[in-house]
């Protein structure tokens, strides 16, 4: 890795551990909007400091994950700061536009607004479940054509039918890396609904 590189990733993670340690006696729209102004932030540090595509590390060599596509919304709805910070400026890199919210109720309020193409749920957050925002986008037929990833470190066969079962499209395993990702995108972009 070289030293750019490591400057970078250092500013990153400083940057997700501010979010962290002041977000803790916020509301949660008030930690959206810092979250908000938090990936401008980083955007503009990143700006022409890393390369334009994202490299993934595969054996001695590199395999890149940058792909040509037409320009598809994504909607993150995950509790963790991290998660949406990393999996917003990775997709965003693959030419995806990316709406972030740490709060599902909020999701809920504007998904109609966003309109995304697939959104990636996080299984475990308080408040709302992301099985119950599942149910929830599922109930509206509105959104029959939205596709929805569920991510989740509960990987059990149990959690697993149940979120298929109320309409999921695909499930990931947390932790998962950026180009086990995309791809998982790009499949589930094209599948069909019922």
């Amino acid at each position: 890795m070289d030293q750019n590189t490591k400057n970078v990733l250092s500013t990153v993670i400083s940057l997700i551990e501010k979010l962290e340690s002041d977000s803790t006696n916020l509301s949660t729209s008030e930690r959206l909007l810092m979250t908000q102004n938090l990936i401008g932030d980083l955007k503009n540090f990143c700006q022409d400091k890393l390369p334009s595509h994202i490299s993934h590390a595969e054996g001695s060599g590199g395999t890149q994950i940058s792909r040509e596509t037409e320009t598809k919304k994504i909607l993150i709805v995950d509790d963790d700061a991290g998660t949406l910070l990393t999996m917003r400026v990775a997709l965003e890199q693959t030419g995806y536009q990316v709406n972030i919210i740490p709060d599902p109720f909020i999701a809920s309020n504007i998904v109609e607004k966003l309109k995304p193409d697939l959104v990636i749920l996080d299984l475990m957050m308080p408040q709302m479940t992301g099985f119950e925002f599942l149910q929830m986008i599922r109930s509206n037929k509105a959104y029959d054509d939205m596709k929805i990833i569920i991510g989740s470190s509960r990987n059990n066969e149990e959690d697993m039918r149940h979120v298929f079962k109320a309409g999921a499209d695909n499930f990931i395993a947390k932790p998962f890396d950026l180009a086990q990702l995309v791809n998982m995108i790009e499949e589930t972009l094209e599948m069909k609904r019922h």
